[in-house]
């Protein structure tokens, strides 16, 4: 498994001044590392919202590794299972990351599809630890 810092409450940091950037990431970063016991490189900045003075915080705050997307499950409301099934025909295929929040229960529903499509395809899925990794 791999985590991913995205903010507190998901602003877009462009938008706030540097203390305020730094405690949204910081207030994440913490609440991941009691929670889960993990501290993670990566930082995936709302809305891909991001500039060399966000991605610096975000690297001084122990996030050096700065992840984007190239599709969407648009999930960031609850969608229908055909909704979320047409964003993953849409997005799914090879070297592509494709962004999911996976916490409604329509990813539960559809998730035995989403699987089908992916092997359907040809596809094999990773993390972004996967793909970041400096062993190989």
């Amino acid at each position: 498994m791999a985590l991913g810092n995205h903010t507190w409450s998901h602003p877009d940091l462009t938008t706030l001044g540097d203390a305020e950037v730094a405690e949204e990431i910081r207030r994440n970063r913490d609440f991941l590392r009691s929670t889960f016991g993990v501290q993670t490189p990566f930082f995936r900045p709302p809305f891909g919202a991001r500039d060399e003075r966000t991605d610096r915080i975000a690297a001084d705050l122990g996030h050096p590794t700065i992840a984007l997307w190239n599709g969407t499950f648009e999930d960031n409301r609850v969608l229908t299972g055909e909704e979320l099934l047409a964003a993953a025909r849409r997005w799914f295929s090879a070297r592509t990351i494709v962004v999911g929040h996976a916490n409604h229960p329509t990813v539960t529903a559809v998730y035995g599809q989403l699987l089908e499509l992916i092997a359907e395809r040809g596809l094999t899925t990773v993390t972004l630890a996967d793909v970041w990794s400096t062993r190989r």
